[in-house]
């Protein structure tokens, strides 16, 4: 009975003895630091993985929405005679603004960039049909929203002589827009008997801010202001 009662003290003892060694290990400076150091790398591998998957999802999402065509919504100019709203731009003018600004946004890979949008206002800016910048803005990943205050055309000058003859867009002021039709391509007011040609070398580089230098023009704009 004596022996075993003593050997049970013996084993506590090697037990505790164990126990201290062990944790005297980690308590070591070293080893302690060098455990500290292992649990940080795990974590850092594991924060790591976490933001190259978010990186990687963000670039498949960028791949697969510069895939699709993004949607240019314009708000054109329009006119309100009694019940009916019309466009003040006919459709062929309507199209050819349309598909130059789709495939100046469209260029660009990036469906969050900005260089496109910020060249799609400066190809409208220049255009002649604002009066000012115009806004372009991107609603969402797929749309971009284009507004502006609109030049309008109230009539056209008819102008040359035989292959030469062109009906020419114009403002309020006798001031040139950036589109030139065949005679009799277009209906609607026309002038007619300008003695000097328009402004600019149109209808190649025409000058779309300085009035037609014609006075029987500005006279004749005039009166059809009042008629209509």
């Amino acid at each position: 009975m004596a022996k075993r009662g003593a050997a049970s003290p013996k084993t506590k003892s090697k037990s505790k003895a164990q126990a201290g060694a062990a944790v005297s290990v980690f308590q070591r400076p070293g080893v302690r630091a060098a455990g500290f150091v292992m649990i940080g790398l795990a974590a850092l591998a594991t924060l790591g993985g976490a933001g190259y998957g978010v990186w990687t999802v963000d670039a498949r999402a960028r791949r697969s929405l510069a895939a699709l065509p993004q949607q240019v919504e314009i708000a054109w100019p329009t006119i309100v005679r009694g019940s009916e709203t019309r466009h003040v731009l006919d459709e062929q003018v309507r199209a050819e603004v349309q598909s130059q600004v789709e495939a100046i946004i469209n260029h660009e890979p990036d469906p969050f960039g900005s260089e496109s949008l910020e060249q799609a206002g400066e190809w409208l800016a220049s255009s002649g049909w604002f009066a000012d910048a115009p806004t372009v803005e991107r609603i969402d990943a797929r749309r971009v929203s284009i507004t502006g205050v609109w030049r309008r055309p109230v009539a056209m000058v008819r102008y040359g002589q035989g292959d030469q003859a062109r009906d020419y867009l114009v403002d309020s002021e006798l001031r040139l827009l950036p589109k030139v039709y065949m005679q009799g391509e277009r209906t609607g007011p026309y002038l007619t008997g300008a003695t000097h040609s328009p402004a600019g070398n149109a209808p190649w580089t025409p000058d779309h801010r300085t009035p037609w230098p014609d006075q029987s023009l500005v006279e004749g704009l005039e009166l059809l202001m009042l008629l209509v």
